[in-house]
């Protein structure tokens, strides 16, 4: 019988897979918010980052981000938006942070970027203190944990914000200044905790002498032009250089109107302040808002004034004749009949216009209106023509003499009406200087 060679059978093994290098980007952020804890400083956070990733041959530090004094309710930070851009450019696949709050105290927000941002750009997002790994497979339990640990983040940012609006506004009504650069004339200074205002030499003498000028019947452009004679650097300006006059070799810039009427119409110049309330803003949604006065705090002789009141009040009564006086006139009637409900019977009223725009009219009336409702109305301006439109009411304030000053906006004002409005107004704001 033949012999049968016997060949051993070699076994081959699968070629391992290269393993992944990630490229990672730290990202360190500290708030203006006092609670912050100081081990959560930025160089802090970086080093435990650093640490983190010195345990792993396979992750390689690209580039630290940093964003100091911004807050962790929403994203619109410039250290964030750049990490983000690197993301989209490829330069980073992971992202590194101490801890959730740090990353974000926005719960959606911060969802949105773990569960579904980051994994549709194949990014591995690691934080460190908290121990999570989005390359390591989560359990249920671990997925809970994260949205408790990012809700209680949440909350946490809208009490601290809580708590600062309702100290701020303690420090009004006993008050304390609590804003940014003072008034034209005064500057800041720390008293026992509070922060008062202090008349400040030689921009408080300009202040005087233009409440002195106007009270003497000069007008709005020729205070201008006695400033800019007397070589006075506008508030701006006088910020930026840091003396009142100008010296050679400085640029001198005009004055304007608003800022004179400002400085004129400013109680704060008689030691009264009037500060918004902590929480309400001037602008809401990109647009002005109007501040109802409910919204101000306003406490009497908090600091030095620079003019008697008995001055301010009368230069206040001036300028509200000299306003009246030069104003073109304009009448009008209000149809007084709710476009949105049929039952009531139309009736016609006259009302004391205070104010138009091509926005919309602001009056006085002995009617009661509703917020709200939609009204027919006929202006008739300086030359004679009446336009026909509709007003609809957005704010109502019963006065001392119980009448009504409403305040109402355009519905559906065509442009040819608008702009004979608009013509009314600059002619008026010519007269007026």
């Amino acid at each position: 019988m033949a012999r049968t060679s016997k060949k051993v059978k070699e076994t081959v093994l699968p070629a391992r897979p290269a393993e992944c290098i990630w490229n990672a980007g730290i990202y360190a952020r500290l708030s203006v918010d006092k609670h912050d804890r100081k081990n959560e400083s930025i160089d802090t956070q970086i080093e435990i980052a650093k640490e983190y990733i010195g345990k792993f041959e396979n992750i390689v530090l690209a580039e630290c981000y940093t964003d100091l004094g911004k807050t962790g309710t929403n994203f619109e930070r410039e250290g964030f938006e750049k990490l983000m851009a690197d993301i989209r450019r490829h330069k980073i696949n992971c992202v590194i942070v101490k801890d959730f709050s740090r990353f974000g105290r926005n719960y959606i927000e911060t969802g949105n970027y773990m569960e579904k941002i980051f994994p549709f750009f194949n990014v591995r997002f690691i934080s460190v203190s908290d121990g999570y790994d989005s390359h390591r497979i989560q359990g249920e339990n671990d997925v809970l944990a994260i949205h408790l640990k990012n809700v209680v983040n949440e909350l946490y940012a809208k009490d601290c914000a809580e708590k600062v609006k309702t100290i701020k506004r303690s420090k009004m009504e006993q008050g304390c200044y609590v804003g940014g650069v003072p008034s034209y004339g005064y500057h800041g200074r720390w008293i026992n905790g509070k922060k008062v205002l202090f008349p400040e030499e030689g921009a408080s003498d300009v202040v005087r002498k233009i409440y002195h000028l106007f009270d003497e019947g000069k007008g709005i452009r020729q205070i201008i032009s006695w400033l800019y004679e007397q070589h006075v650097h506008r508030p701006s300006e006088y910020k930026r250089v840091g003396h009142v006059y100008s010296e050679e070799g400085e640029l001198l810039k005009q004055w304007s109107d608003q800022t004179i009427r400002t400085i004129l119409t400013n109680p704060v110049y008689i030691g009264t302040l009037m500060q918004i309330r902590a929480g309400d803003k001037i602008y809401r949604n990109g647009e002005r808002h109007h501040i109802e006065p409910d919204e101000v705090i306003t406490v009497e002789h908090t600091h030095e004034p620079i003019i008697s009141e008995d001055l301010f009040y009368r230069v206040s009564t001036k300028m509200e004749e000299k306003r009246k006086d030069r104003r073109m006139s304009l009448s009008a009637k209000l149809l007084i009949k709710n476009m949105n409900d049929d039952s009531v019977k139309a009736q016609e009223v006259e009302i004391e216009v205070l104010d138009v725009s091509k926005t919309g009219v602001g009056f006085i009336c002995d009617t009661p209106l509703s917020i709200g409702a939609v009204y027919e109305a006929h202006l008739t301006i300086w030359n004679d023509e009446t336009i026909h439109a509709f007003l609809k009411v957005v704010r109502i304030e019963q006065t001392k003499e119980e009448r009504y000053m409403c305040g109402t906006i355009f519905m559906g004002l065509p442009e040819v009406n608008a702009k004979r409005i608009e013509i009314y107004e600059m002619i008026n704001r010519i007269n007026e200087k």
